[in-house]
């Protein structure tokens, strides 16, 4: 196999794997642009967090409240997980495409270039 041949296989196998990268997060592209996310932040965590700020108000701050707001804080960084988990899938596809579109626009159309 020569140079060329090995960097042409290279070249293939990593373009699957960007396929893939796709392919995985496609739902969760999906999910972002037909407006479930904005629903879901509207409906749900916009109310959670209405919900976690009432608790904030209750709480005296003695000893016994630190578990309270120890909950609160991680039913805030629950929010925020669930949201960046998505984003993140969805900038992992977003390279995948740039990156197979990268290629193919570096791919000569003939063998003579």
């Amino acid at each position: 196999m020569t140079e060329t041949d090995e960097i042409i296989k290279l070249a293939a196998q990593q373009a699957s794997e960007w396929q893939r990268t796709i392919r995985e997060n496609q739902t969760f592209i999906e999910f972002v642009e037909g407006k479930h996310l904005e629903w879901l932040k509207a409906n749900v965590f916009d109310q959670m967090e209405k919900d976690i700020l009432k608790m904030l108000r209750k709480l005296d701050f003695v000893p016994s409240s630190l578990a309270q707001l120890g909950h609160i804080k991680g039913q805030l960084e629950t929010l925020d997980g669930i949201e960046a988990r998505i984003q993140g899938r969805i900038q992992e596809a977003r390279d995948a495409r740039q990156k197979l579109d990268d290629l193919a626009n570096s791919t000569p159309v003939n063998g003579n270039e």
